[in-house]
């Protein structure tokens, strides 16, 4: 994570809204009612759109990057896999207590 990320954060989202604002007012005037920039209804515009434009990037890091490093839980876990649910369940209580009352705990040693 660089530094400037909190600061382009902070930033960014309600840049891109001011850019972005007229375009919806002219493509969905009934979610978005053009509005004169200060006005109530502008605020309200803004804060739809800033809140949908944050969403939506938070939901592409998401997807874009959730996907690909999962991992094998069943590696994870120490355990074949096809164990049974008691076995799963055993693994997993002790991953739990180990990582819960060691916080130096390391999966990979061992």
């Amino acid at each position: 994570m660089s530094i400037l990320a909190p600061f382009l954060w902070s930033l960014l989202p309600a840049q891109l809204t001011h850019v972005i604002l007229p375009y919806l007012s002219t493509s969905l005037p009934s979610i978005f009612p053009p509005s004169p920039r200060g006005s109530p209804t502008y605020a309200h515009n803004h804060r739809i759109a800033s809140t949908l434009l944050v969403i939506g990037y938070v939901g592409y890091s998401f997807l874009s990057d959730g996907h690909d490093d999962l991992g094998d839980w069943y590696e994870l876990l120490r355990v074949e896999t096809g164990t049974d649910d008691d076995s799963l369940r055993r693994a997993f209580r002790t991953l739990y207590v180990a990582t819960l009352f060691c916080p130096l705990y390391d999966a990979d040693v061992e």
